[in-house]
């Protein structure tokens, strides 16, 4: 039996014991923590629209960023500094967002004058927070994030599409494989056309160049990789580039959308049809009746280039209310049952183009309105409203992510679209009372049929199920790790 004095000692040496291994297992504990970063993939993910700064494609990046680790993939994060854009009469902050952002995710701000010189340049605070430093120079952030992290694989996601300099920049620095994700169209886009045939040549020019230095190629429709694809190659003396194309959608920010019936409840007092977004429509450049010809500009136009006919009134309601108009002339006693919101920047010739139709006393104009303020107003409304661009031709390259949302709200969707992907979506989710834009007269029954029988329809999950936060992330994860390490450097 062991006397006071033993029993001294052992307790002292158990102690010691314990001690050893607790730091032993601390120790243990930050090896393993340290080996699993070691073996995480290194992205640099540059996204020059990020949150705090609310614009759609700054979703995307947030989605990949939230969603890569679960795949083996850390982004490190390049974006414009968002306090330049807290008065941006174009970019709007919301500072709500970046609680969305992972605590983890390593964040480099760069000053917007490094891009665009027009920009006032910040003053460096040495009392910020390291996260929200920012760079003037783009050498000084590679030189910063090389330090800090071995990259290996670079991620640039487009538009602005300015970004193309910071993305050439940094594949020669990093001397790494490159995913180019683009989002939209660069020398394609039609809204508005270019000055001269030879500005549409020097920004085609750009954009092959920027496509030939990727090591892969993501588009967010069928549409756009086709596109994509054709600028690739133009002109014919020019090869090809030597990578893959994917197709890879945006997707919705809920953890799931909601199944079952969307319904719209016959003869109700009212309708409140509700639109969320841009219309990126030019009244200078363009009329109902077609894009403005050449010899009815005034001569400082004449030289303007359109490098394709895309009618972008289309994406405006001007066909949903023209068809509103009719259903008011063809059926009176129920020309008050419909009522237009619209969340978003109201230009000019909006409020202009309902007063045409005799349509103004119905609408409200919102305004743009916070990621949350907007949820409030979709639960509140009885249908939502989805129109796309035509192209002559061609099937439209779009799909609004705001048709997320509406399916979020449960909302069904009163549909004015033309071929395209915006039109199979609605078609594959089954979310849809179809319209054709084109026959206000057909559409105007529609809507008579509306009041009078409502309107019932069962999502298509199993086709929704492809635009899901993580489905969409995999394919991405596995864009990003099949690119051959052999062709990183220029």
């Amino acid at each position: 039996m062991a006397t006071g004095k033993q029993a001294c000692e052992l307790r002292k040496l158990s102690a010691t014991c314990l001690e050893v291994d607790k730091n032993s297992l601390y120790s243990l504990t930050e090896e393993i923590g340290k080996t699993l970063e070691r073996k995480m993939h290194k992205l640099l993910l540059i996204s020059l629209e990020f949150p705090p700064v609310q614009v759609a494609g700054s979703f995307r990046a947030l989605r990949f960023v939230t969603h890569l680790p679960k795949f083996g993939i850390q982004p490190i994060v390049v974006c414009y500094n968002s306090k330049q854009f807290v008065k941006d009469p174009i970019y709007v902050c919301n500072p709500s967002l970046s609680a969305l952002i992972p605590s983890d995710t390593p964040i480099y701000q760069l000053d917007v004058s490094a891009l665009e010189p027009s920009r006032k340049a910040l003053v460096s605070d040495p009392l910020e927070d390291r996260l929200s430093r920012h760079f003037y120079k783009i050498a000084d952030m590679f030189e910063r994030i090389r330090s800090e992290h071995c990259i290996e694989s670079i991620f640039v996601t487009c538009p602005p599409f300015n970004v193309d300099l910071l993305a050439h920049a940094a594949k020669k620095f990093f001397k790494c494989p490159m995913v180019l994700d683009m989002r939209d169209a660069w020398s394609q886009w039609g809204s508005s056309p270019f000055r001269t045939y030879f500005h549409y040549r020097s920004i085609l020019s750009r954009e092959r160049r920027l496509l030939h230095a990727a090591d892969a190629i993501t588009a967010v429709t069928p549409q756009l990789v086709d596109m994509e694809r054709k600028v690739s190659r133009k002109p014919i003396a020019v090869s090809s580039p030597a990578c893959e194309f994917h197709w890879i959608p945006n997707a919705y920010d809920h953890s799931s959308l909601p199944v079952g019936m969307l319904k719209a409840e016959s003869d109700r007092p009212r309708y409140k049809v509700v639109y969320v977004g841009q219309f990126y429509y030019n009244s200078l450049y363009e009329t109902p009746f077609g894009i403005v010809p050449w010899y009815r500009k005034k001569p400082h136009r004449w030289f303007h280039y359109h490098a394709t006919r895309q009618r972008w009134i289309y994406r405006t309601p001007y066909f949903f209310f023209r068809a509103w108009q009719k259903f008011q002339e063809l059926y009176p006693h129920y020309r008050d049952r419909f009522e237009f919101h619209y969340l978003g920047n109201i230009e000019s010739w909006l409020p202009k183009m309902a007063r045409d139709f005799n349509l103004e006393g119905y609408c409200t104009w919102h305004g743009f309105k916070s990621k949350q303020e907007t949820k409030q107003i979709l639960e509140n409304s009885d249908l939502c409203l989805s129109t796309s661009m035509k192209i002559e031709g061609e099937e439209d390259y779009c799909l609004a992510s705001k048709t997320f949302d509406y399916i979020a709200a449960r909302k069904p969707v009163l549909a004015f679209v033309t071929n395209g992907m915006q039109k199979d979506f609605l078609l594959g989710s089954n979310i849809a009372l179809m319209c054709e834009p084109d026959d206000e007269v057909a559409s105007a029954s529609q809507m008579k049929e509306l009041v009078e029988r409502g309107f019932e329809t069962e999502i298509n999950s199993g086709y929704l199920q492809q635009f899901s936060a993580d489905e969409t992330t995999r394919r991405m994860a596995s864009v990003i790790l099949s690119m051959p390490r052999a062709r990183g450097g220029q």
